[in-house]
């Protein structure tokens, strides 16, 4: 038996290089690769573009052989050797407004605009001790709800899930991939999330709170010449 995790990350691109008629790309890659690995042309995977307005239930339905290489499947190699395949999808990969719609969330600017939990953009936005416990969003009792709110009224139904952030069916992905956990399945995006979102709003408090206003100048200065991560072509402007 062979395992062969992988990350599926979905994106949309404009095909005149902007977002006019955006077309949705699926695109595999392994997860035991190493950093430097994944990030060569030739270890990422294209496995479907959609087309532009295509419906996205029918789009995620096309992709059902990915659910057969999630249980196993028997391949003969060149050699004669007979192999079982296990090709597991274990996270989904995109940017905030895709991730929030693979989860089946409504977008990032709903009053329950988080994934993973009930935090409310009008009451506690700024609450940085927000109990993410007991107010998470949680597989199966995000299951239950959804079948508790399909039994309403359709004027209801509506009002539920819009206050509940959700969208008004499930996700398709998790039909194709029902092994994985709802919330944790679409982790958020790094790039423009947490490093972009938290190290902005950590550089805020130092300025605010922290730092001396005499020591700005040269806590800027220093930032300015701290060398990039690997692979950034420069830091974040913290002006």
């Amino acid at each position: 038996v062979q395992s062969l995790p992988y990350t599926l990350f979905i994106d949309a691109f404009g095909l005149y290089r902007n977002m006019y008629r955006p077309i949705p790309g699926f695109y595999a890659q392994f997860a035991f690769m190493n950093e430097f690995d994944q990030k060569k042309r030739i270890n990422v995977f294209p496995i479907t573009l959609a087309p532009f307005a295509a419906k996205w239930d029918d789009v995620i339905a096309s992709l059902v052989h990915l659910t057969e290489l999630e249980t196993g499947v028997d391949v003969v190699l060149d050699d004669g050797t007979s192999v079982t395949i296990c090709a597991p999808c274990i996270t989904y990969i995109g940017n905030m407004p895709q991730q929030q719609a693979n989860a089946g969330c409504k977008n990032q600017t709903a009053d329950h605009f988080c994934r993973s939990c009930l935090i409310s953009a009008a009451g506690d936005a700024n609450n940085v001790r927000y109990d993410i416990v007991n107010g998470g969003r949680y597989h199966f009792e995000t299951l239950r709800v959804r079948e508790m709110v399909q039994a309403m009224s359709k004027k209801d139904m509506i009002s539920s899930f819009k206050e509940l952030a959700l969208s008004k069916q499930p996700s398709p992905l998790a039909a194709l991939t029902p092994s994985l956990c709802i919330p944790l399945a679409f982790p958020g995006d790094v790039a423009h999330s947490e490093f972009k979102g938290i190290a902005r709003q950590v550089l805020n408090l130092l300025f605010s709170n922290i730092i001396k206003k005499s020591f700005h100048e040269a806590f800027a200065q220093s930032f300015a010449k701290t060398p990039p991560s690997p692979g950034w072509a420069t830091i974040q402007n913290i002006h």
